[in-house]
């Protein structure tokens, strides 16, 4: 009986797990990209970080949709 529930208490674990992951990868980019736009500065924005907010604000917008209409 303690075998079966070490492995739903296992089981159960991984989604969690699973769910953790998923909601971080939706959603770092868009909090990184927001982020940047909150706490650099406008003299400190050079084309270097120009390209990456902007590629941060195209990747953000891709999965944030994909993981809000498939959920």
């Amino acid at each position: 009986m303690t075998a079966v529930i070490a492995i739903f208490e296992n089981g159960c674990y991984v989604i969690v797990v699973a769910v953790v992951v998923a909601f971080f990868i939706c959603w770092a980019p868009f909090h990184a990209q927001r982020l940047m736009t909150i706490y650099i500065r406008e003299d400190q924005w050079t084309p270097l970080w120009l390209e990456l907010q902007s590629h941060l604000f195209y990747i953000s917008g891709i999965i944030s949709s994909e993981c809000i209409s498939n959920s």
